[in-house]
């Protein structure tokens, strides 16, 4: 993952990136999130505990349930949600 100071000077010198595309993409991912969020919160307790079989590269198959995908999105996302606020607060108007 990037480093804030990263990001923003990748950002400074890409002058190809309309200033406003930051916010666009930002609004884009909130409005996303939002609408996964009210799908897993509509969600029974026997649909979070339903499971796929799922193939690998190799070939193996494993059961995984609908709370355990949430749960990975979740823990991968995390970071990026302190990295976001980072950049927003150092590049709001």
């Amino acid at each position: 993952m990037l480093s804030v100071e990263e990001v923003l000077r990748r950002l400074d010198q890409d002058d190809q990136l309309p200033s406003g595309r930051i916010w666009k993409s930002l609004r884009a991912f909130e409005e996303q999130r939002a609408e996964l969020m009210a799908t897993l919160l509509a969600l029974t307790p026997e649909e979070w505990s339903r499971n796929a079989s799922v193939v690998d590269m190799l070939g193996g198959v494993f059961e995984r349930s609908v709370q355990w995908y949430a749960e990975g999105i979740a823990r991968h996302e995390r970071p990026h949600f302190r990295q976001i606020h980072k950049i927003v607060a150092a590049i709001r108007p």
